[in-house]
């Protein structure tokens, strides 16, 4: 608020019928003011989801890791505005005996139940994984 203090955003509203330029520049000002509020909200969350994955991949790199096997216990579909998601249920067990549950947003068909995989794990983070190979 602070920020646009004092400035045509937080003016008083200007009427059509009184000054048409003045209210032309007012709308014009509020619509590139919420053009850029809406742009920095975005890249904060792409930012953030960027240094997310680099600290996972960080972690499963040069932490200390584990390797097991994990299976597909199901598929979990959900009915969303978008369509249909489906979510992989992978089940493993860490070193300590943990039983680990985790959802893996998936599209249709990249996992079939019962298959089981080859996976690294974090051993401080057991659910952050990835997938070394497919188990035959």
């Amino acid at each position: 608020m602070q920020l646009i203090k004092g400035t045509i955003i937080d003016a008083k509203k200007i009427p059509f019928n009184e000054d048409r330029v003045k209210f032309l520049q007012q709308g014009a000002a509020k619509l590139f003011a919420y053009i850029i509020l809406v742009t920095i909200i975005g890249c904060n969350i792409y930012y953030m989801m960027h240094l997310a994955n680099n600290r996972k991949a960080e972690i499963l790199k040069n932490g200390p890791t584990k390797i097991t096997i994990a299976e597909i216990n199901n598929i979990e579909t959900t009915q969303g505005k978008s369509g249909t998601h489906y979510h992989a249920i992978f089940l493993y067990k860490t070193a300590d005996g943990q039983l680990i549950r985790y959802s893996w947003s998936e599209s249709e068909g990249d996992f079939i139940e019962g298959q089981k995989y080859e996976i690294k794990y974090a051993v401080d983070y057991p659910q952050m994984f990835f997938i070394i190979r497919p188990m035959q």
